[in-house]
């Protein structure tokens, strides 16, 4: 602000003001400049404006001399928020302006009168005509004040929102200025902020009324109105008062019913400049189901005597809630009001804590926690139960056996369980481990490491268990309990050598191996009577594994011996009611008998089925005088003479051989091989019997692939692999472009996760695999229904093709063609009226190969004149690797019949008949031409096949040495 011509006539001074406002922080300085120069010694005056800023000014007085000579004033501004500066200079051609001011409040926080600063700038003071007004109303009570103008105002005109207007109009000049502010618009009052608090939940389950209270801050001429579910409430039911920090609370009273069965309430702040509103949504907005646990924290246990119960919270934010803990279903007295806080984290949970109270400590309770988190919730959210906490304590005792010692867990479960081992005057650390279960229920375990020569002494050990206010329990373990079938030693009778002479006395040893068996008696008896003579035993020895063992010898005479005396070794052990016995004598030439399978191979290249049965033994003259006879179905059958051949280590074998009929063997007839003892004619013994049938189990899997040959590059391997549950004996051929069988390299059985597997191989040059050459796998098991044809699989390095499928109609059958597909398998099934046709009305002929490497096939499928002439639809379904193709054909509706009259015929002719004759005549043609290839094909292979066999038997020794190799 500029300073008066008054002032410079009357005191020669000329005063210059810098007003700033709207500022915060407090925190400032001004600084001057006069012509340039900085100046020192100004004066400046601070005051605050209001609640929301500070205002300041500083003034700078010069001679008047020094202004009118053309100086210049600068005035600068500093503050955090950035600089500001004001500069003037007399003399120049100065543009009116008019600066209106906000009020500055006097008194502690602003006060209740304030003066509004009307500043000129650019004007001629003698001629200015300055006028105020407030709302339109002249206003004659301002004075002048240097180059201003100023109006005193009050609260009570300036808060209801008046405008006050300053108009400046210069003596030069024909227009007035005007400018003109009002309350909200000088930064006075900060926007009010209502809050609305939800009553308190205790209160709204406890009481019959409830508050609802809404906090407004910065609440200068603010007034509070309430609506309920929309509607304006009594003022009777509402109550106001300011705290001391100029926070204006409104209560609502309302009738917990109300409260309850209402939607919404809201509280309206009334204000001239910033009115606001605060409202609460019932239900509340986002409320969902809160995950409820309840648990016995295992921290607790020692501490509050395990007696505390924690309802865990989850999924609630920023909300109330009730917690009740129940017994059985119903609640118990004390309730728990939670608050719960802004959660950040979704997975945080709120931990409520109950003590069990004394008179619910039963043994049939059980404990869930009860949650209202909602009011208007039809039902509270119920933690799932924990078990019965104080039910009596179970107890278990285990043993783990060990290298040195034996390992004794004794586990207790009960509300309080304290366990107490009794270890017969023994010392030993026990290593207890604790663990809360689900259900609440406390898990002891108390481990402990027996020594032992003490758990082999048969030592009984104790282990008790007790619990608050319930019967004690005890569990008792010894190896005699624990383990009673293991014992304390494993005794073996040892006789003396197979080939001990007829002469020489022989050595019964009895063999002890355990324990503490140093001190168990060993009795020896022969036939049946205790003998000491000739006995010897030595004492025990130590062996790695801490176990003991102990011989007891017997020196027989050789005839008793050779005479099959009884000779028996007894030895009491400390668990066994009775001696464990162990006896001996000379075997008696016992025979082994084996009956084994027929050779697929055998089966495959000659039609045939051989069967061996196998006798094996140790003494010569047993093996000799065994007689064998065979039958099938029960009668008997001729058979060659055995062979008898030695086998070394003293055993002799002989073999019997049987050819069976195929028809007999793949009608899974029972042959048996029974085999006496036949000595001068005389059978002394009941015979051996071994009995064999073909078994009917299913084909096995069989996968072909190419493997590359690691020894030559140029060559690559097929490889066929047959797997099953019980395959048998397995015989593997090969066919090259159905040529003729050649045999591979097949491999022995393996056995692997139940499933036994062979593994042919057939080494070809790679360039054959290349060229698309179809090889096919024919397999031979001993599961297979008949031997007419193999199994088999075949595969060809081909790109696949989709069948074509044609169907044609003839008398008393349909024929569905299907042609150029690849590779090879493929199903064709029939279906009359959408159900599938059973195999005897059709049949399917093998695909054959073409010049083009794709496949051709037919199938019929068997007509009777009711089928075809009830206008059923017969469809033929096509499944191949590329996918399903179906075709379907019925009787065709009849039709109008259109004759056709021939001067030399007296009949007329239908013309559906002339169609179906000539289908007929197609249909006959095709049958006829693929029949002559039929014929050609299967004549070309029995060439084929029958040459092979010629020389198959010189072949197939240097096959079975290792893979065959084909160069063509």
């Amino acid at each position: 602000m500029l300073p008066s011509e008054e002032e410079g006539l009357q005191n020669k001074t000329s005063t210059f003001v810098c007003l700033a406002r709207d500022f915060a922080p407090q925190l400032h300085k001004f600084h001057w400049e006069y012509n340039g120069n900085h100046l020192l010694g100004e004066s400046s005056c601070e005051q605050k404006g209001s609640e929301a800023n500070f205002t300041a000014s500083s003034y700078l007085v010069i001679s008047h001399a020094d202004w009118a000579s053309g100086a210049s004033v600068k005035c600068m501004f500093e503050h955090r928020t950035g600089n500001l500066s004001k500069q003037v200079q007399q003399g120049g051609d100065l543009t009116p302006s008019v600066i209106l001011h906000p009020p500055m409040w006097r008194g502690k926080d602003g006060g209740s009168k304030a003066q509004l600063l009307c500043a000129f700038d650019g004007v001629d003071m003698k001629s200015l005509a300055v006028e105020w007004s407030v709302d339109g109303n002249p206003q004659p009570n301002s004075e002048m004040f240097g180059q201003s103008s100023r109006l005193e105002v009050d609260t009570r005109d300036w808060n209801p929102g008046s405008r006050y207007s300053c108009k400046v109009k210069p003596g030069d000049k024909k227009s007035w200025i005007e400018k003109s502010i009002q309350v909200c618009s000088d930064g006075h009052f900060l926007a009010p902020e209502a809050e609305l608090d939800r009553p308190p939940l205790r209160d709204v389950i406890t009481q019959e009324e409830v508050v609802v209270m809404c906090r407004v801050t910065a609440a200068g001429a603010s007034r509070v109105s309430w609506r309920v579910d929309d509607k304006n409430t009594q003022s009777q039911a509402v109550k106001e008062y300011r705290e001391a920090d100029g926070r204006l609370i409104s209560n609502l009273t309302l009738p917990v019913t109300t409260w309850k069965a209402l939607r919404s309430v809201s509280c309206k702040v009334e204000h001239p400049c910033y009115p606001t509103e605060a409202s609460i949504t019932m239900p509340e907005p986002g409320s969902k189901e809160p995950t409820v646990i309840i648990r016995r924290p295992l921290e607790d246990w020692e501490r509050d005597q395990g007696s505390v119960l924690e309802c865990l919270l989850g999924g609630l934010s920023s909300t109330e809630v009730s917690v009740t803990l129940q017994a059985n279903g119903k609640d118990l007295p004390k309730t728990e009001y939670v608050t719960i806080p802004v959660q950040k984290d979704q997975n945080s949970l709120t931990a409520v804590r109950f003590t069990i109270p004394d008179d619910q400590k039963g043994v049939n309770k059980r404990f869930s926690c009860k949650v209202n988190h909602n009011i208007q919730a039809k039902s509270p959210k119920i933690s799932s139960s924990t078990g019965k906490l104080f039910a009596p304590p179970t107890l278990e005792l285990f043993h783990t056996p060990g290298s040195g010692s034996t390992n004794l867990v004794c586990v207790g479960s009960g509300f309080n369980p304290q366990l107490k081992w009794n270890l017969s005057e023994l010392k030993l650390n026990a290593i207890k481990k604790k663990s809360m279960g689900e259900g609440g229920r406390l898990t002891v375990t108390s481990e402990v490491d027996v020594p032992q020569t003490e758990w082999y002494k048969g030592t009984t050990f104790s282990c008790e268990v007790k619990d608050e206010n319930q019967k004690h329990q005890t569990r008792n373990i010894s190896i005699c309990s624990a383990a009673p079938h293991t014992g304390f030693a494993d005794v073996h009778l040892v006789g003396p050598p197979v080939n001990v002479t007829a002469s020489d006395d022989v050595l019964v040893t009895c063999l002890l191996v355990g324990y503490g068996i140093s001190e168990l008696p060993i009795v020896w008896k022969v036939d049946g009577r205790v003998v000491s003579d000739g006995v010897t035993t030595p004492p025990s020895s130590v062996n790695a594994n801490g176990t003991q063992s102990r011989r007891s010898e017997l020196k027989l005479e050789a005839k008793k011996w050779h005479g099959r005396a009884d000779v028996s070794c007894e030895v009491a052990r400390l668990c066994d009611t009775a001696p464990l016995v162990r006896s001996i004598s000379k075997p008696k030439g016992q025979l082994s008998v084996e009956l084994a399978p027929p050779s697929q191979r055998d089966i495959f290249l000659y039609s045939k089925v051989a069967l061996e049965c196998i006798i094996t033994g140790a003494d010569s003259a047993a093996v000799d005088d065994a007689q064998v006879t065979w039958t099938v179905a029960g009668d008997k059958q001729p058979s060659q003479s055995p062979d008898k051949q030695g086998m070394g280590n003293g055993q002799f074998r002989k073999v019997s051989k049987l050819m069976v009929n195929m028809a007999d063997w793949f009608s899974g007839k029972v042959i048996e091989c029974l085999v006496s003892d036949q000595h001068d004619g005389v059978v002394k013994d009941s015979p051996l019997t071994r009995s064999i049938q073909k078994s009917d189990g299913a084909d096995p899997e069989v996968l072909i692939y190419t493997l590359p040959e690691a020894r030559d590059p140029n060559h690559d391997s097929v490889v066929c692999e047959v797997r099953g549950p019980s395959l048998g004996d397995v015989y593997v051929m090969w066919q090259v472009d159905g040529g003729g069988y050649v045999e591979g390299n097949t491999g022995l059985l393996h056995q692997d996760n139940g499933n036994v597997s062979v593994v042919s191989i057939l080494t070809v040059k790679s360039q054959r695999v290349a060229d698309a050459t179809l090889f096919t796998c024919a397999v031979k098991h001993g599961g297979m229904k008949d031997y007419t044809a193999p199994l088999s699989v075949q595969y060809s390095k081909m790109t696949r093709s989709v069948p074509t499928v044609t169907l044609l109609h003839r008398p008393g059958e349909l024929v569905c063609l299907v042609f150029g597909f690849s590779p090879v398998a493929i199903n064709i099934t029939w279906l009359k009226n959408s159900i599938r046709v059973e195999a005897p009305e059709q049949g399917t002929a093998q695909p054959s190969r073409g010049p083009d490497g794709r496949f051709s096939t037919h199938s019929h499928l068997n007509l009777t004149s009711g089928d075809w002439d009830s206008g059923m639809k017969f469809t033929c379904v096509v499944t191949h690797v590329t996918g399903e193709l179906s075709q379907d054909i019925s009787k065709p509706e009849p039709k109008n019949e259109v004759f056709f009259h021939d001067d030399n015929m007296a009949d007329a002719v239908p013309e559906d008949t002339v169609a179906e004759t000539l289908n007929m005549a197609w249909a006959f043609l095709f049958l006829f031409l693929l029949s002559l290839l039929y014929s050609c094909t299967a004549t070309l292979i029995k060439v084929r096949h029958t040459a092979h066999m010629l020389r198959a038997h010189s072949l197939r020794s240097d096959t079975q040495g290792g893979p065959l190799w084909l160069n063509g």
